[in-house]
């Protein structure tokens, strides 16, 4: 398990600075109002700061990690969900964010089985529309919309 605490926390580490350097071609605060990309540059250092410090505990570490079973059924399940999000990000600049997330939303919850297949899809269409007045509308944060073009 030592080895990959350390892969997960390089990846993390990568993964953060990518964040906050994306976030910083963000527009600015205006007028004491945070801009679009206070909230990313926010979780991205939470998400540096836990990489580090589980990496610097690793290394520290001296006591032997019980071997962890990576091909259970649970597990698996984790390894296909972080498919189909690498799967969203790849699709999203292309199909938009109101098609994507109607569309990660819906399968995930079909997946799970909470309700039925018709409330499931109402569901995520429902939540993407409200994400998409949220941000637009409310907050008028410009979306990527893909090949929908508002």
């Amino acid at each position: 398990m030592k080895k990959g605490n350390i892969v997960v926390s390089v990846i993390s580490i990568i993964f953060a600075l990518y964040v906050m350097a994306v976030s910083s071609t963000f527009p600015p605060s205006r007028n004491g109002v945070p801009g679009p990309g206070v909230v990313p540059t926010l979780i991205s250092i939470l998400i540096l700061v836990s990489a580090v410090s589980l990496l610097i505990s690793t290394i520290l570490d001296k006591n032997p990690q019980p071997q962890l079973k990576l091909y259970t059924p649970s597990v698996c399940r984790v390894y296909i969900v972080m498919g189909v999000l690498v799967v969203y990000t790849i699709l999203l600049p292309i199909l938009g964010i109101i098609i994507m997330n109607a569309l990660l939303m819906g399968g995930l919850f079909c997946w799970f089985k909470r309700k039925s297949y018709v409330f499931n899809i109402v569901l995520a269409c429902f939540i993407s529309l409200g994400v998409y007045l949220l941000f637009s509308k409310v907050l008028s944060v410009p979306l990527d919309f893909g090949l929908i073009v508002f």
